[in-house]
């Protein structure tokens, strides 16, 4: 006899010294197992959110972390399957024999069910592939922010507005992961068109970029120089690049700007403007 077979018993013969009535016995007796089967699921979902939580105050990569949480997700969905078949047993209704023998009904729950199927399976690949981790910003189907979580059949992001955006896995086409590799900082400014741009490739000029690498510990690799990247009537467009620590390009741009306009009015240098750059839709920046 099983435990959970024994289990009823003893809640029944407990039930029965109490009442008489065999069917009231029957009844309670399915409450009480009910009752006891959710506080299971309870338990065990309990348990899951406790290692995903555990897991976050741990000192692991990004890839374990959201392994681990996917895993958790499916040991969660499956123990849910599982009591509810458990709670359906205990109200009369035996789904196994329906399941083993209900060979076009499982047709046409699979071929319903072909999307769930789908966004799972994608899921799955994209944890093995690390198409993408937890915290990672990227821009999936043209939603673009930060992966706060993968789920076996969806993933969120979370955008700068603080929105949060659910996407199907299996809807997942073509992801841009600004976070796989460095960055680049670029900062274009503009000239005048008799400027000297001999002041830029100056010994002087190198060591104002070198100090500034120094400085500034995100920067991994710098140039000595600025390059000219276009020159018109209305002047002449410089431009500066720096390799940076993943998602510091921003910061670090911000920060050449002011020391570029800095070191500009210290030389007493003549600088129009800054120009901003999207480095996603430029084909011809350089490092």
């Amino acid at each position: 006899m099983s435990l959970v077979n024994q289990l009823r018993e003893t809640i029944t013969n407990f039930i029965r010294s109490v009442v008489q009535n065999e069917s009231i016995t029957t009844l309670l007796t399915s409450i009480v197992m009910i009752i006891f089967w959710l506080l299971v699921a309870s338990l065990l979902i309990l348990l899951t959110r406790v290692f995903v939580k555990k897991t976050k105050k741990t000192k692991e990569t990004k890839e374990s972390i959201t392994v681990k949480r996917l895993i958790a997700n499916m040991i969660r969905a499956l123990f849910v399957f599982w009591i509810t078949i458990m709670i359906l047993q205990e109200v009369g209704i035996d789904i196994m024999p329906v399941l083993a023998g209900a060979g076009v009904l499982a047709f046409a729950v699979g071929f319903g069910a072909q999307e769930l199927i789908k966004d799972v399976i994608s899921g799955c690949f994209l944890i093995v592939e690390k198409t993408f981790r937890l915290g990672d910003l990227v821009e999936i189907n043209g939603v673009k922010g930060f992966i706060t979580d993968i789920g076996i059949r969806t993933t969120k992001i979370t955008t700068w507005k603080n929105d949060v955006i659910t996407i199907n896995n299996g809807d997942i086409k073509m992801v841009l992961n600004s976070s796989l590799n460095t960055s680049l900082a670029v900062v274009d400014f503009k000239v005048s068109s008799d400027f000297d741009v001999n002041s830029i490739e100056s010994e002087q000029f190198a060591q104002f970029l070198a100090q500034f690498k120094e400085t500034h510990p995100e920067v991994l690799e710098i140039p000595n120089k600025a390059v000219i990247t276009s020159i018109l009537d209305e002047g002449i467009t410089l431009r500066i690049t720096a390799k940076t620590n993943t998602l510091k390009n921003g910061s670090i741009e911000n920060e050449l700007r002011k020391a570029l306009l800095d070191y500009f009015n210290k030389e007493k240098l003549s600088i129009k403007k800054t120009i901003f750059v999207n480095v996603n839709d430029r084909r011809d920046i350089q490092n």
